[in-house]
């Protein structure tokens, strides 16, 4: 079984990035999904935008539908991701998602689809890309090898960021000359642009090869005991957490409300808030993705949290566009490091039998507080206005980063360092 002490000794491969660049499994699934989030774009804007027409309360069920459900079926469904064969899961929940905006884009070439079928078609795309993102988290250890994981997450979270720069503007540009009905289908081809990729990675071994069955309560508490037991990833789940809710608020609404009050640059403005906070993760993915290995990784984590915190409280302070564009960067830059981190530690540390269960728990923790961030944002823009709102996220970042300094338990951090994926299946043997 795959634990902390089991990485501390063993040898990184030679040149990680030869590794993994010459993996053809990787390549495939990295320029799948990379088509696959840019085809998002199309989807996503398209329903919301036949959504707002029908007024800003449409909108908001219509979010609410999408994103609520995420979190529940994570929890749900890790043990599943555990019983069956992970890309398969993949492949279906893609197929799913694939023929649902076929299908909506088509009838939106005839007439704009009622409401009620919009929002029947965010909860099942939400539900089954809920599932989806379960199923690959826990797929890319068994094509990666543990010591090129850092790297791997890093071009993964690089070639999004590439999506967000170009998805909105070109989803945009589409519904602007076609309406909504061509930019759905769309959506929909990108999604079988991932199922063709996904079919074409080799291989076989793609069950966790879990112990027999014993009902859902039984293997879920499993994974919730693997995860209690290890306090680091228990602290790890709370970071996110607090990156969430401090973040969530931040991207979906305060920079919206600060573009349009506080630097009075309209649509504009906020769409460059955007792009240069999009550029910054970029560039930090990439440099990261440029080390071979990072030890000390506590050490990352806080100064990942302590930068994004104090880029946060530097911006509710500016009040032009170019302070306010510097800031966003900074904010933009600081917040891979964290989150690659993080996620790779999951990936090292978590056996493969039970990462569905573990990943399950994980999501949700990381993703339940999304909701309350939102509506304590707009209570206290509302009270107290948009800049003092930022300010508080900033501070609240700034201080799960002090603490982390003095959380005994993830100085087992600095130890995780992945064995290969086949010697974990000699191990096995």
């Amino acid at each position: 079984m795959s634990s902390l002490s089991n990485f501390a000794g063993d040898p990184p491969p030679l040149n990680p990035r030869r590794t993994l660049f010459a993996n053809r499994d990787f390549l495939l699934l990295l320029g799948g999904r990379g088509a696959s989030e840019l085809g998002d774009f199309f989807g996503e804007l398209a329903l919301s935008w036949v959504a707002v027409s029908n007024g800003l309360a449409a909108l908001s069920l219509n979010l609410i539908l999408f994103y609520v459900p995420r979190s529940l079926i994570r929890l749900y469904a890790g043990v599943f991701v555990d019983r069956w064969n992970r890309r398969n899961i993949m492949i279906a929940t893609e197929t799913i998602r694939g023929v649902l905006f076929a299908g909506i884009g088509f009838i939106n070439l005839v007439e704009i689809p009622p409401l009620p079928l919009i929002y029947t078609v965010s909860f099942l795309v939400g539900l089954f890309g809920a599932l989806f993102e379960l199923a690959n988290e826990a797929l890319l250890p068994l094509i990666v090898e543990k010591p090129s994981l850092l790297l791997a997450n890093s071009a993964f979270t690089a070639t999004f960021q590439v999506d967000n720069i170009l998805g909105p503007a070109l989803a945009g540009f589409a519904i602007y000359l076609f309406g909504t009905g061509i930019p759905l289908l769309v959506d929909s081809i990108s999604f079988f642009v991932l199922v063709v990729a996904l079919l074409l990675i080799r291989g076989s071994n793609w069950l966790a090869n879990s112990p027999r069955r014993r009902g859902w309560y039984p293997e879920f508490k499993e994974g919730l005991g693997f995860f209690r037991q290890k306090r680091e990833l228990v602290w790890l789940a709370i970071i996110v957490s607090v990156i969430n809710f401090g973040l969530a608020a931040f991207w979906n609404l305060y920079t919206l409300v600060f573009a349009r009050d506080v630097l009075l640059a309209g649509s504009a403005g906020w769409g460059l808030l955007g792009l240069t906070s999009a550029l910054g993760i970029l560039l930090g993915s990439v440099l990261i993705g440029r080390r071979k290995g990072i030890q000390r990784r506590r050490l990352v984590i806080v100064l990942s949290l302590l930068s994004t915190g104090i880029g946060l409280v530097f911006f509710s302070f500016t009040r032009d566009l170019l302070s306010s564009l510097l800031a966003i960067l900074v904010v933009g830059f600081a917040i891979p490091f964290s989150d690659i981190v993080i996620v790779t530690l999951y990936q090292e540390i978590v056996p493969r039998e039970l990462m569905g269960r573990v990943f399950g728990v994980r999501f949700f923790l990381a993703y339940m507080l999304i909701p309350f961030s939102l509506l304590f944002g707009f209570a206290v823009t509302l009270a107290f206005g948009v800049s003092f709102a930022i300010l508080v996220s900033g501070l609240l970042i700034m201080s799960i980063g002090l603490i982390t300094i003095f959380v005994r338990s993830l100085s087992k951090l600095d130890l995780a360092r992945g064995t290969g994926v086949k010697g974990e299946r000699e191990e096995a043997a």
